[in-house]
C-alpha cells in the first residue's frame, strides 16, 4: 500500500526536521514502517524553485512553491487550480493508493474533491484547534463541512477535538487516534541523548503559532511548582513559532506574566 500525505504547514527545506512540521514528518515515517509512503507540501513560501521533488530526510518529499499575488482570492483561486495539477502529476509518479489530508482547511477540502473526481480514498487528520477554523463565517464553514463530509475518514488527535468538531458538524464522523511523540530518550544530538539521568523526562511537541490556545502559560507554572516541591522532573519542549521566544523568558523568568 502506498499513503501520500498532503499537509498544511511543514519545515522549510533543508532545515532540522526537529521544527514546525515534527507530526507530519514522525507520522510519515512511522508509517514507512508498513507500507509505502510520501509527503507533499504545496505552500512552501521558501522554496527557491517552482516544484521539487526529492529524499528529505528518509522521506521521498514534493513541495510547490507559493506565490501570494495583490488579490488574495486570485491568488487562492490559482493555487488551488495548481494543487490539483500537482496531485496529478504526483498521483501517476508515486501512484499512491490512499491520499492523507493534514487539517480539513486548507488541503483537506481540496484533497477531498480531488479524491471524489479521480476516484481515490481520502482520510483526514484534524489537529487544528476549534479556536483556530473560523467556522462562523458561512463560507468557511461550508468548505469545512464539505471536506468532512466526503473523507472516508476524519481523524482527531483528542477526544476534546472530537467532542468539538461533533457538535459543531453533527451530520459528520469522526474517531480519535491519539499522535504520538519521540520519547526524550531516543532523541539524540552529537551522539548524547537529552534525558537527563535521575530525572522524569517529560516530552511535548510545542507549536507556538498563539500566546493561549496551546496551555503552556498554565504548564510552564505547574512544571516549576512541581520542582519547588521537590518532584524530580525535567520538561522537554521541541518546536517553534512565533511566541517561542515569549515562552522562554516565562521558563526563564517562572513570575514573568503569561496574561
Amino acid at each position: 500500500m502506498k499513503v501520500l500525505m498532503i499537509v498544511s504547514w511543514y519545515s522549510p527545506k533543508n532545515a532540522p526536521v526537529m521544527t514546525a512540521g515534527v507530526f507530519h514528518y514522525e507520522q510519515s515515517m512511522a508509517l514507512k514502517s508498513y507500507c509505502d509512503t510520501a509527503l507533499y507540501f504545496p505552500f512552501d513560501t521558501n522554496l527557491t524553485e517552482d516544484f521539487s521533488k526529492a529524499e528529505e530526510k528518509g522521506l521521498l518529499t514534493y513541495r510547490r512553491k507559493m506565490k501570494p499575488l495583490r488579490i488574495p482570492k486570485v491568488s487562492s483561486l490559482l493555487h488551488q487550480i495548481q494543487i490539483y495539477k500537482d496531485l496529478r502529476r504526483i498521483c501517476k509518479d508515486f501512484k499512491p493508493d490512499i491520499l492523507h489530508a493534514h487539517c480539513s482547511i486548507p488541503t483537506g477540502r481540496i484533497v477531498t474533491a480531488f479524491g471524489k473526481k479521480y476516484g481515490y480514498p481520502v482520510v483526514i487528520t484534524e489537529h487544528s484547534p476549534m479556536e483556530q477554523l473560523p467556522i462562523h463565517r458561512p463560507s468557511v464553514y461550508r468548505r469545512i463541512q464539505y471536506a468532512y463530509s466526503h473523507s472516508n475518514a476524519n481523524i482527531c488527535v483528542s477526544k476534546n477535538s472530537m467532542e468539538r468538531l461533533q457538535e459543531a458538524f453533527p451530520s459528520c464522523r469522526y474517531q480519535v487516534i491519539y499522535n504520538g511523540i519521540l520519547n526524550p530518550n531516543s532523541l539524540s544530538k552529537d551522539g548524547e541523548t537529552y534525558a537527563v539521568p535521575g530525572k522524569i523526562n517529560c516530552c511535548i511537541v510545542a507549536a507556538f503559532y498563539s500566546k493561549d490556545i496551546k496551555g503552556y502559560q498554565y504548564l510552564i507554572p505547574a512544571m516549576k511548582q512541581l520542582k519547588d516541591e521537590g518532584v524530580p522532573v525535567v520538561l522537554h519542549i521541541c518546536g517553534g513559532g512565533n511566541w517561542l521566544d515569549y515562552y522562554k523568558t516565562m521558563a526563564t523568568f517562572p513570575t514573568y506574566p503569561c496574561c
